[in-house]
C-alpha cells in the first residue's frame, strides 16, 4: 500500500454542509474506502488547513480520480502529498539505480521530477505502487 497525507480545506459550500451535517466528514471516509483508500488518521487543524488525513492506498489512478471527483463537487479543496516510511526512503535510495548514464541523481530532484508529472497536482508523488 501507498501512504499519502491530504491536506484539505473546506470552502464555503463544505463548511455549510459540515454545520449542517457534521457526519458528513466520515461519510467521505467510507466513500474513500469503497475505491481501497483507508483514513488511517484524521485530525482538525487549526490553522491554514482544516483537516490532514493519512491515507492508505491500493491504487493510485483510482486514488487520483476520486480526490478529482471530490475536489470537482466545490466543497473542499485538497493537496496531497507522497508519504514514505524513513525505512523505505532508505532502502529506495540505496537499490534504484541511478537515471541516466553517468548523472548524479540527488533524492531531491527526483522528487521534484515525479511531482512535476503530474501539473493537474503538482504536489503529488507517484512511488511505484507500493510494497
Amino acid at each position: 500500500m501507498t501512504t499519502f497525507v491530504v491536506l484539505s480545506n473546506l470552502t464555503d459550500k463544505g463548511a455549510e454542509t459540515i454545520v449542517d451535517k457534521p457526519e458528513r466528514i466520515k461519510e467521505v471516509n467510507e466513500e474513500l474506502s469503497k475505491i481501497g483508500a483507508k483514513v488511517k488518521e484524521q485530525y482538525v487543524l487549526f490553522g491554514d488547513y482544516d483537516f490532514v488525513n493519512i491515507v492508505e492506498v491500493d491504487n493510485i489512478d483510482v486514488f487520483l480520480k476520486a480526490l478529482v471527483e471530490l475536489n470537482s463537487r466545490g466543497t473542499v479543496r485538497t493537496k496531497t502529498y507522497l508519504a514514505m516510511l524513513v525505512e523505505q526512503t532508505i532502502h529506495a535510495i540505496k537499490t534504484t539505480p541511478l537515471v541516466g548514464v553517468g548523472l548524479s541523481l540527488r533524492f531531491h530532484e527526483f522528487v521534484f521530477n515525479l511531482s512535476s508529472s503530474f501539473p493537474l497536482f503538482p504536489s503529488l508523488c507517484v512511488y511505484g505502487s507500493g510494497s
